[in-house]
């Protein structure tokens, strides 16, 4: 009896190590490859989430903007008057960190994606430094812009922003 299950317990064996996993499927890496329609814009004061308004939103830069992301490593920006903005972009999956660079200008934006939505987040801006780069100076711009339009529901004065700028594919 052992005779006849050694051959059949050798062939079983033979056939299991000889399955290989190069049939297991790799996850998805995350991308920002496609056309973004932007949906919303949180303003970020010290962790207190305030949404912008419609109306801020139609009143200023971003009303209506649309990101491109290209597969050649280029982005085409258009804007609510239909200006476009062309540059490079870099995209770190692993830092979750988008990188854009129009006329030498660079611009960095902390990255969530999950299929067909995209948020892009600026750096925390610490608004008590004495001195601030380029960039901060962007964003600080940015966020005042769009604050002056929310008629006061921003309460009081806050030590750190951000904003979330929200899209949808």
């Amino acid at each position: 009896m052992l005779r006849k299950i050694t051959p059949i317990l050798f062939l079983f064996t033979v056939i299991l190590s000889s399955c290989s996993k190069d049939d297991d499927v790799a996850p998805a890496q995350a991308s920002v490859e496609g056309t973004w329609t932007l949906d919303g814009i949180d303003l970020v004061v010290d962790s207190k989430v305030y949404p912008v308004t419609t109306q801020g939103l139609e009143d200023n830069y971003y009303a209506n903007s649309v990101y491109e992301f290209k597969s050649d490593g280029t982005f085409v920006i258009t804007d609510f008057e239909e200006d476009s903005y062309e540059g490079t972009y870099s995209f770190d999956a692993s830092g979750n960190t988008l990188t854009l660079v129009e006329d030498g200008d660079e611009v960095t934006y902390l990255v969530q994606v999950d299929g067909s939505s995209l948020v892009l987040s600026s750096p925390t801006i610490d608004v008590n430094k004495e001195e601030t780069t380029e960039e901060e100076d962007f964003w600080l711009f940015s966020f005042f812009f769009l604050s002056f339009d929310q008629e006061g529901t921003i309460d009081g004065e806050g030590d750190a922003i951000s904003m979330d700028f929200k899209f949808t594919k």
